[in-house]
């Protein structure tokens, strides 16, 4: 086997683009994309600035712009390829999908999730979004007339204040009647039809959603829906069922098969505006992510976290190493774990799956303090994440919860937890707790997201972790 078939494997990369048979130029950047979507970086960043070369442009590079580089790469390649597919990403329904597209006969839902919000944009947040968009690619502009039996000029995108502003072929899909439109909770649904094809169920479009009593002319518009199978920001027109006319509730959008124009249903031409990117996206500081806090909620006297789940790397500050030092204590990985060999005290690495690993502070041959992090081993719900868990205990090794029981708190000697919620990380206030020995040694550990698991687009925490040891003579 060559180094060629290993990539074309690991990565997805066809073996003639590697040996230079097919041009680069000749993939959709929708495919490209997709060969980058399991790639890690140690750098949020680098997610950007790696793709650099095989998109040809060039963007600066700034470091500590977290998220905001891959979105100025986007911004970059829709200035140099013409190709759409670069706003194919995402929850995208296809006919091979077992999915009921008979949802799309339906109303949407009115409100999102706060996991619904990275995906209504016209930008990805990360190349992770493209993992399931190999399959599409661009279409001649003649045969995307062809397709859709009406004349598009050549695209254009202008980036406003409102978003980007373009024209595209857009149909409704759903309009509620004047009934249901009190308080402007009901949505009005439409299809932006995009010109590139998935290889297998042909033609994809966007759906937008928009509130049914905006005024003509204020054509802005939001990507995505939520129905009760799930969030959706594209579908393949063959996907979409047909609707029974209906005036009072809906539009008829007929099922498109190949080489089936829309016939009177045919899209218009629309200048849209669509949000492209957060707009408020905040761009934190290295020293404000290392101990990031979200604000309390209203009215409510516990702080929101962020996720702390696993798998994660859990990073020991070297301030925090050096106010341990300064008290007399050392630190130690005493118990190795399968698999990592760095035994490394600064960057810990937690799967989501396997024993505790654990790191011992010690002063002087009697004083051993043992911090333990791994996954929760409570019976939870499969669809949940492995909480972040971690235990402290005085003189010997810390026990793994075998079960989630609630209700008990940690004993003063910090060894009989009799509930794995005690030891969540996500369920300590601000991210911090406090463990009491019987002989008056405290610690407190506080555990900062640098980042956030649930918006990151990786499948990998970064937290940093923060120890401090006193007792009721001096502090540290």
């Amino acid at each position: 086997m060559s180094l060629a078939d290993v990539v074309e494997e690991v990565a997805g990369v066809e073996r003639a683009i590697l040996e230079h048979r097919r041009p680069l130029s000749t993939v959709s950047v929708a495919r490209r994309m997709a060969w980058a979507a399991r790639r890690k970086t140690t750098r949020v960043e680098d997610e950007a600035y790696s793709l650099m070369g095989i998109f040809g442009v060039n963007i600066p590079a700034i470091y500590g712009e977290g998220r905001n580089a891959f979105y100025r790469l986007q911004e970059e390649i829709l200035k140099h390829i013409p190709d759409q597919s670069i706003f194919a990403w995402g929850p995208l329904v296809f006919e091979r999908y077992a999915w009921s597209c008979t949802q799309f006969g339906e109303a949407p839902l009115p409100e999102t999730t706060r996991e619904d919000e990275p995906n209504g944009y016209l930008f990805a947040p990360s190349p992770t979004a493209f993992e399931h968009s190999s399959r599409i690619d661009p279409l001649p502009l003649d045969e995307f007339e062809r397709q859709v039996a009406i004349r598009v000029p050549v695209p254009e995108y202008t980036i406003t204040s409102y978003g980007i502003r373009t024209l595209l072929p857009l149909a409704t899909l759903w309009l509620p009647a004047a009934k249901e439109r009190r308080l402007e909770q009901q949505l009005a649904v439409h299809v932006a039809v995009l010109a590139c094809a998935d290889t297998m169920d042909g033609l994809v479009a966007l759906l937008l959603s928009s509130s049914p009593g905006q005024n003509p002319g204020h054509e802005q518009y939001k990507v995505g829906c939520r129905y009760p199978a799930g969030f959706v920001r594209g579908v393949s027109l063959r996907c979409l069922p047909d609707i029974s006319p209906n005036p009072s509730s809906s539009v008829p959008f007929p099922r498109i098969d190949n080489n089936v124009h829309l016939g009177n249903a045919n899209p218009v031409m629309t200048t849209i505006y669509i949000p492209y990117r957060p707009f408020e996206l905040t761009v934190e500081s290295y020293a404000t992510r290392h101990g990031r806090r979200l604000p309390p909620t209203q009215n409510s006297e516990t702080t929101r976290n962020p996720y702390f789940v696993c798998p994660c790397e859990v990073v020991i500050p070297q301030w925090t190493l050096a106010a341990l030092h300064n008290t007399g204590y050392t630190i130690s990985r005493p118990v190795p774990v399968e698999g990592d060999d760095s035994n490394s005290t600064t960057v810990i690495h937690i799967a989501d799956a396997g024993p505790m690993v654990c790191i011992v502070l010690s002063r002087g041959e009697d004083e051993h303090i043992y911090i333990g992090l791994g996954p929760c081993q409570g019976a939870h719900s499969s669809f949940v994440p492995r909480m972040l868990t971690a235990p402290v205990s005085f003189g010997k090794l810390p026990v793994q919860l075998p079960e989630a029981t609630t209700g008990t708190q940690v004993s003063a000697n910090g060894t009989h937890v009799r509930t794995c919620k005690a030891v969540h990380v996500q369920d300590w206030r601000a991210g911090s707790a406090t463990f009491d020995s019987e002989k008056g040694t405290h610690v407190r550990l506080t555990v900062g997201a640098w980042t956030d698991y649930m918006g990151s687009g990786n499948d990998r925490g970064l937290y940093a972790l923060s120890v401090e040891v006193w007792t009721a003579r001096n502090s540290s």
